[in-house]
């Protein structure tokens, strides 16, 4: 009994370590869109936002995950930028994705291309962080 007892208060301490840890290396934004470039150079006003969550290793290996989204960015997270690129399917059509988040000025770009074929969209905007709020 008393093994078990000491079981179960190492392994609740080590989940709240674990907890902490992953707090701290974890990044979420609320990414406000302001405009899109199309693939002929013209610029249109584009309005949302999303939620983006950015898991980090010390080593600079980052998870990005964009709210709504099912695929994750696959990327890096540096002192000046966070960057990731993701590739799915959708109706038989592979999509690939980047994100560019400026960690300075908040600037971000989602880039848009269908493999295979030409052009693409780039949607832009600017990231803040989000507040340390749950419901």
């Amino acid at each position: 009994m008393k093994k078990t007892i000491i079981l179960t208060s190492i392994f609740l301490t080590l989940l709240l370590v674990f907890e902490t840890y992953a707090e701290e290396n974890t990044i979420r934004l609320i990414c406000k869109y302001s405009h899109t470039i199309e693939a002929d150079g013209s610029i249109s006003r584009t309005s949302g936002e999303d939620l983006v969550t950015v898991n980090y290793s010390d080593s600079g290996a980052a998870i990005i995950k964009k709210q709504g989204l099912g695929a994750e960015f696959k990327g890096t997270i540096s002192n000046e930028e966070i960057e990731g690129k993701t590739e799915y399917e959708i109706s038989g059509s592979i999509i690939q994705q980047t994100i560019v988040i400026n960690r300075y000025t908040g600037a971000f770009e989602i880039t848009f291309k269908i493999i295979g074929s030409e052009g693409g969209l780039i949607h832009c905007g600017t990231c803040e962080p989000v507040a340390k709020k749950k419901f």
